[in-house]
C-alpha cells in the first residue's frame, strides 16, 4: 500500500481518527494521504464518488451525450492512483460504504482493498450482513476471532456470542492482570512482548502499553485471520 486513501464520518471521533490516522502515515511517508469526511449516510455516495472522480467522469459523460446524443453508450470511470481505501465509520455505515466502493471502480481498473477498524463490524452480525462486507480487512483483537487461550474456552462460551462489549472488557481485565507480573520484565526487556487476549502487548521507552493487533477479513461471510505475508 503507497497510495492510500479515507473515508471518515464527519463527527468528533470520526475527525479525531482521521488526523491521527494522517499524522502516522505523513510521520512514515512524508505524504499526506488523501481524505474525505460524510456527514450522514444519505451522502455517503456522493463522498464515494467524489473520492474516486466518479462525479467528474459522469460529467464528462453528460457533456458528450449533450454533444452526441443519449444513444452514445457510455461507462464511468474511476481514478487509478491510489491503491486501498481505510474506512473510518461504524458498521452500520461501513456496510453502506463498501458496495459503494465495488460499483464505483470502473471495470477497467483494479479492485481497490478496502480496510478497516473494529468499528467496521460486530461480532454478533447476520450472515446478509457479513455477506455485506466481504472482502474487508479489519484489525481486531484476537479473541474474538478466534479461541485463543483454549484454557478459557468455556468462559468464551459463557459470556455469549451476543455479547460483544463484554467480551472485550474481560479480554481487557484479563491481560491487565498478567501485565501486572510483566511488567518489572518487560521495562527491561523493550524488545520483548507478550502475546495477549488483546494483541500483543508491549512497553514502550516512556512506559506506555503498546498494543499491536492482528489483521483478519471477511470471506463469503466468516472471519478468518490474515497471514502477515498477506498484508
Amino acid at each position: 500500500m503507497k497510495h492510500p486513501t479515507l473515508i471518515y464520518a464527519d463527527n468528533s471521533l470520526g475527525r479525531r481518527l482521521a488526523l491521527h490516522f494522517n499524522q502516522l502515515w505523513l510521520q512514515a511517508t512524508e505524504r499526506e494521504a488523501e481524505s474525505i469526511a460524510f456527514k450522514n449516510k444519505s451522502k455517503l455516495g456522493e463522498a464515494v464518488e467524489e473520492l474516486l472522480d466518479v462525479n467528474l467522469s459522469k460529467k464528462r459523460i453528460a457533456e458528450m451525450k449533450r454533444l452526441f446524443g443519449t444513444a452514445l453508450e457510455t461507462a464511468s470511470r474511476s481514478r487509478t492512483d491510489i491503491d486501498a481505501v481505510y474506512i473510518i465509520a461504524n458498521s452500520q455505515q461501513t456496510r453502506l460504504i463498501k458496495p459503494f466502493f465495488d460499483v464505483n471502480v470502473s471495470v477497467f481498473g483494479e479492485k481497490l482493498p478496502i480496510f478497516g477498524s473494529s468499528r467496521s463490524y460486530l461480532v454478533d452480525e447476520s450472515k446478509s450482513q457479513k455477506r455485506d462486507l466481504n472482502d474487508l480487512t479489519f484489525t481486531e483483537m484476537p479473541w474474538l476471532i478466534r479461541n485463543k487461550a483454549r484454557s478459557l474456552h468455556n468462559l468464551y462460551a459463557k459470556v455469549g456470542e451476543q455479547q460483544t462489549q463484554l467480551k472485550k472488557l474481560f479480554a481487557f481485565g484479563f491481560d491487565a492482570q498478567r501485565l501486572i507480573f510483566a511488567l518489572k520484565q518487560l521495562e527491561t526487556l523493550t524488545d520483548q512482548s507478550f502475546d495477549g487476549l488483546t494483541g500483543q502487548l508491549a512497553i514502550t521507552k516512556n512506559n506506555r502499553i503498546k498494543r499491536d493487533l492482528e489483521w483478519s477479513r471477511y470471506q463469503q461471510g466468516r472471519i478468518i485471520a490474515v497471514a502477515k505475508t498477506d498484508q
